[in-house]
């Protein structure tokens, strides 16, 4: 059974793998030679990008983005009344010390709540 699993597990990792790899390179669109006294022909400089794919600014625009969510969280920090200060540290001190050292967590929860003031 746990090779059944593994199989599966395997197949469904390499599938888009695989189809990445095996999907054609779109050619280039080709133009005829345009001539010089046309000027309403488009530059390919000029094109947009199309909806598949974003364009480099946008991309570059969407990993600034990223980035600003990632790192500014510390801008959402807001102030702990006592209550939830004592909370927090009670919790952490059960995390850290367990019941039969009563007199290590009461210490620690102290210490917290005096730390953090």
């Amino acid at each position: 059974m746990r090779l059944a699993l593994a199989l599966l597990l395997a197949t469904f990792a390499a599938a888009p793998v695989a189809a990445q790899q095996a999907r054609p390179s779109q050619p280039a669109p080709s133009s005829p030679p345009s001539q010089s006294g046309q000027s309403g022909q488009a530059n390919p400089f000029n094109q947009v990008a199309p909806s598949g794919k974003p364009s480099q600014s946008e991309e570059v625009l969407r990993q600034r983005i990223l980035l600003r969510e990632k790192f500014n969280k510390g801008w959402d920090v807001q102030n702990e009344d006592p209550r939830e200060k004592r909370a927090r540290c009670k919790s952490e001190a059960r995390k850290r010390y367990t019941v039969i050292h009563q007199l290590k967590r009461r210490k620690f929860i102290k210490d917290c709540i005096a730390r953090k003031a």
